[in-house]
């Protein structure tokens, strides 16, 4: 008898979690309510996105809904990450403007990711554009992190290169973090900007090479060495000083 009553609470459970006895939409509704605040932990929250996911273009409407009118922050980025991974081009604008403008800074970089789900590699210019204006630690480490992703670092690279001639030394100290993120893979484009006299960029690019820690990129290192003073005096007993910087970023590598 005891055996019995543990089966029947078994399949009541299995009854409950299927949602038997509700509608589609009620089902639904019913998970896209549990992406909110505080209702689930966030391996939990990712098995109901699934579900929801799985739902395809039925999910659509009640997503942009949920997505277009709750107040729950929370609620609206997994809502996000559910229409982008759906597929659905209607949440496109909306996944555009929480990237931009959300108030709440998790949901803009979870538009982020939204837009890279989206959109692949496309979404690379987007990106790049988010991280010029949007000053938020946790927004640019979400960003730093999809412009490293395999797919997404040659056309983000091809971007960036540039800004490490940017006046602005916060924009360019980020450019470059991400393009030393991207590890070894950056090494040839950034030895192809040693060609220039611009000292400036010459130091940058010492860095970003230093931190990316690749032996194979000394002999270029020491060849760009040449094309500056080695001495400041022609008794040759103190070293230019910018000759001793890349020395000295050399000798780290």
């Amino acid at each position: 008898m005891k055996l019995f009553g543990s089966f029947l609470m078994v399949v009541f459970a299995v009854m409950m979690f299927s949602g038997c006895g509700e509608s589609r939409e009620q089902q639904i509704n019913k998970w896209i309510g549990e992406l909110g605040k505080g209702r689930l932990n966030a391996a939990s929250r990712d098995a109901v996105v699934r579900q929801l996911v799985a739902q395809g273009e039925d999910a659509v409407p009640y997503l942009m809904d949920s997505f277009k009118n709750t107040k729950d922050p929370m609620r609206r980025r997994y809502c996000a990450i559910a229409l982008a991974k759906i597929g659905a081009d209607e949440a496109l604008p909306l996944i555009k403007n929480m990237l931009a403008n959300d108030e709440n800074e998790e949901n803009r970089s979870y538009g982020a990711e939204a837009l890279v789900i989206m959109k692949k590699e496309k979404a690379v210019p987007e990106l790049v554009e988010a991280m010029k204006k949007d000053k938020s630690v946790v927004v640019r480490t979400s960003i730093r992190e999809q412009l490293s992703k395999k797919k997404l670092a040659p056309a983000a690279r091809t971007l960036l290169l540039p800004y490490l001639k940017e006046q602005d030394v916060t924009l360019r100290s980020e450019a470059r973090e991400i393009i030393v993120s991207m590890g070894p893979s950056s090494v040839p484009d950034l030895i192809k900007m040693l060609e220039t006299d611009d000292k400036d960029l010459v130091t940058e690019v010492f860095r970003a090479l230093v931190a990316i820690h690749d032996p194979s990129a000394k002999p270029a290192m020491k060849d760009t060495m040449k094309r500056f003073p080695v001495w400041d005096d022609k008794e040759e007993k103190v070293k230019n000083k910018f000759y001793r910087l890349l020395e000295s970023m050399y000798n780290e590598l």
